[in-house]
């Protein structure tokens, strides 16, 4: 075949569903749900036929056209399905379809690697007839034949699926059921205000496109549906299975294709049978959100692999294959079983056969473009852009996506009803662009986003315990030199155009995660919200909400917010005169509050030490720096090297915070910084040394910051000031930083142009040993010690 034929060959089936489904969604409502099921099952019947008496490339891709009429199976099972088995399982037996297809993609890759051609079409032909001869015995659904006034014949059907005899209460409760879906209020009038209100007339009877017009909430179904249906295709795992073969021989040319393609079928049936079971017991939403972002960064981590070949050929199948039981798990699961529960039998086949059909369409565009896509940008990239569609359908669901197990129709309906209340989300959409001023405008609005180093620490120092905070509150600056890291590894690995791309994808996922976390305890208290204070303490400590440790630390916080501005509680309890603290303003407390003055002091001066020791400079510009320092050394992996000891150096420091304590720690390791920063400017001054002292004298003052002015100033910050005043001195110690941290980027290269690298460094040097003099004299030590206490040290220093 030429390269349209093999095109055509892969997306003519997609044409053909096309075709088939509008008139499934019609047939449906005339023939009914069963045999509409044997109807659209002959065309396999058909094409297999063809197929095996034919050898002519014509009658070959006329047969895929036949053959994907039947693709609107996937419209019409889970809708049948869904109308005769109980709300309780509906998901996992609505879910048996994409199971089978499952099963039908490993009978394809067993035979077509085991059998010859013709015997091989002869297999798949005898198990289209048995397919169509297997339906026969079932009836109709129940509900379908309530819908044409079949009532007795809907009795008998329920009786039959149920394995209840036809008088039973079981079965009239199900009728009842039935009547109750059949008419409902189109919109916000529930089962149970219906029956407050029996003057309320029933629903006139109206077209299908008039019935979506009219109710909002079936609107609303059909734009969740349309959507999940859409993410479902361009997530990407039908290229993977229609081209498993080939991406398998460029993925992994070690192994066998239809090995590996094999392999893939089997996990695809199990995570699909998995997925049936937890979707009935963790719901629809759950599954869907965590499925997608795991299948995003399993896209995201293919994509790399592919591109740059980071690992060793096994890495690429691991990551197909996890993908594989992700997608499965979420996108190939959910949206059929959701298009199948989530509307009302009026307009069920309607709804039913636009969703199949803009699912078809879909596939039939990504089969089209894909060997193009691959031979114009390369197999790995096409990945990356399969994890841009994984993430965006977590967000999508966990905003727009109502969880619907276990739920009739008709309450279903409910939760897609209008609210009254106004609920607005505003979505800023970035254009990619190469203009200077539009990359200029990103960075400064990227800057925004700094304030998370002072939004972590302090939410993560009001929800931890005294004897972890100093590690947990480092964190935020692991996770920054981690950020370092990656930007390091994907800058000399990908293109520009890829690299914004993951570094947005990593964005989008970094908020995802923030959603599940519970407000800090303290806050919820000085919100005078103490049962959610509660709650959160529970949540964060893993202990019960009737505990003695919630309790203790319940009182701790009222103590903490109930304490006078200059005053010990001891103090308190020993003078009963003491007046409660009057309501002022933040500024007036920082103006009464002698402790809160003298902490902003000391909080400043350890940002600025920060900022001044030099290492924001070596970051940033880490390049040049070691173009001049490191000359044999290629500059990427001096990076790279670089990057890694600063996330191992935060970790240790991280972890030896609460055992050495703040002040210790900042006095030892400002003053090795500065022995380190002179050994370092004498160097590349002098050039008394070899080229790898310099860098031995680099990765030691990056591991010496670390231990120093790079966490205690943040962790420091985030313990010593009250609730009271905490967001208004935190906020001015943070802008102070990104103050110094614009000065010292701004005045770096014309510095180093004006006196050299070298020189550079001795005034950093200066800066070391006047933070490890000034935190000697002024910095109190605030290990484990809570706010109250931490404020009388700064009264009594």
């Amino acid at each position: 075949m030429t390269e349209t034929e093999l095109a055509l060959f892969g997306s003519l089936s997609s044409i053909g569903a096309l075709i088939g489904t509008p008139l499934s969604g019609f047939l449906l409502d005339v023939f009914g749900r069963k045999y509409s099921c044997i109807l659209f099952s002959l065309p396999q019947v058909i094409s297999w036929s063809i197929v095996s008496v034919s050898t002519s490339v014509e009658l070959i891709l006329a047969a895929m056209f036949l053959s994907g009429i039947s693709g609107c199976a996937l419209l019409i099972c889970p809708v049948y399905v869904s109308e005769i088995c109980q709300e309780s399982i509906r998901g996992m037996m609505t879910s048996g379809a994409m199971i089978f297809y499952g099963i039908g993609l490993l009978l394809s890759y067993l035979l077509g690697g085991c059998l010859e051609y013709n015997t091989m079409n002869y297999a798949c032909l005898s198990m289209a007839v048995v397919g169509v001869l297997a339906l026969w015995p079932l009836w109709e659904t129940p509900i379908h034949l309530m819908k044409m006034g079949m009532e007795k014949d809907a009795v008998k059907a329920i009786a039959f699926y149920r394995r209840w005899k036809e008088t039973s209460k079981e079965v009239a409760q199900e009728i009842n059921n039935m009547k109750r879906a059949l008419n409902p209020e189109l919109d916000d009038i529930t089962p149970e205000e219906e029956k407050l209100k029996p003057e309320m007339k029933t629903v006139e009877k109206m077209s299908k496109w008039r019935f979506i017009k009219k109710s909002r909430s079936s609107r609303q179904a059909l734009l969740v549906a349309l959507t999940l249906f859409l993410m479902a295709v361009f997530q990407g795992l039908v290229v993977v299975q229609v081209y498993a073969e080939p991406l398998f021989a460029e993925a992994m040319p070690d192994i066998s294709p239809t090995v590996s393609s094999v392999l893939l079928a089997i996990i695809t049936v199990v995570a699909g049978c998995i997925a049936a079971y937890l979707i009935d017991v963790v719901g629809r939403r759950p599954v869907m959100i965590y499925a997608s972002l795991l299948a995003g960064i399993c896209c995201m981590a293919l994509g790399s692999q592919i591109h740059v070949h980071w690992g060793p050929h096994w890495v690429t199948g691991v990551f197909m294959y996890l993908f594989c039981i992700t997608f499965t798990f979420g996108a190939g699961t959910v949206p059929y079983v959701v298009g199948a529960e989530v509307f009302l039998p009026e307009i069920k086949s309607l709804a039913s056969m636009v969703c199949a059909q803009t699912a078809w369409a879909s596939n039939f565009v990504i089969l089209f473009i894909f060997n193009p896509l691959v031979l114009a940008i390369g197999l790995g990239p096409v990945f990356y852009i399969f994890a841009v569609f994984c993430f965006c359908s977590a967000v999508f669901c966990f905003f727009y996506l109502p969880e619907t197990m276990g739920l009739p129709v008709d309450v279903i309906q409910t939760l897609f009803a209008p609210k009254r209340k106004i609920q607005s989300i505003a979505w800023l959409i970035v254009s990619v662009s190469l203009r200077v001023e539009a990359v200029l405008g990103a960075m400064f609005i990227s800057g925004f986003g700094g304030c998370i180093l002072l939004l972590a620490p302090v939410y993560v120092s009001e929800f931890c315990q005294e004897s972890v905070r100093g590690m947990m509150t480092s964190m935020s600056m692991i996770s920054y030199g981690l950020g370092i890291l990656v930007s390091y590894l994907l800058g000399g690995c990908l293109e520009y155009q890829t690299m914004t791309y993951v570094c947005l994808s990593m964005s989008v996922l970094g908020i995802l995660m923030l959603w599940p976390l519970k407000e800090s305890p303290l806050h919820l208290m000085k919100q005078n919200l103490e049962k959610e204070a509660v709650g959160a303490v529970a949540f964060y400590r893993r202990v019960e909400m009737d505990s003695k440790v919630i309790t203790q630390e319940i009182n701790a916080m009222k103590r903490v917010l109930s304490a006078d501005i200059e005053n010990t509680p001891e103090e308190e309890n020993l003078n009963s005169n003491t007046k409660k603290k009057e309501n002022i303003s933040k500024w007036q407390f920082l103006k009464k509050s002698h402790s809160t003055r003298r902490a902003l002091f000391v909080a400043l001066t350890l940002y600025s030490a920060t900022m001044f020791q030099g290492l924001v400079g070596v970051q940033v510009y880490a390049d040049p720096v070691f173009e001049e320092a490191l000359p044999n050394m290629p500059t990427t992996v001096s990076c790279v090297i670089l990057a890694i000891v600063f996330v191992v150096a935060g970790c240790a420091a991280a972890y030896f915070m609460d055992i050495a304590g703040r002040r210790p720690l900042m006095i030892y390791s400002s003053f090795t910084a500065g022995i380190c920063c002179v050994g370092l400017g004498t160097q590349i001054h002098l050039h008394w040394g070899p080229h790898w002292l310099t860098g031995v004298f680099v990765y030691i003052f990056c591991i010496a910051y670390n231990f120093g002015a790079g966490t205690v100033p943040y962790v420091f910050g985030a313990e010593v000031f009250l609730p009271e005043i905490k967001s208004l001195v935190s906020m001015l110690s943070m802008e102070w930083a990104w103050i110094c941290n614009f000065i010292i980027l701004y005045i770096f290269t014309p510095l180093v142009a004006a006196i050299g690298l070298g020189p550079v460094f001795y005034i950093f040097a200066i800066v070391c040993f006047a933070s490890a003099i000034f935190s000697y004299f002024f910095l109190p030590e605030t290990k484990g010690l809570p706010v109250d206490v931490i404020q009388i040290l700064l009264v009594k220093n």
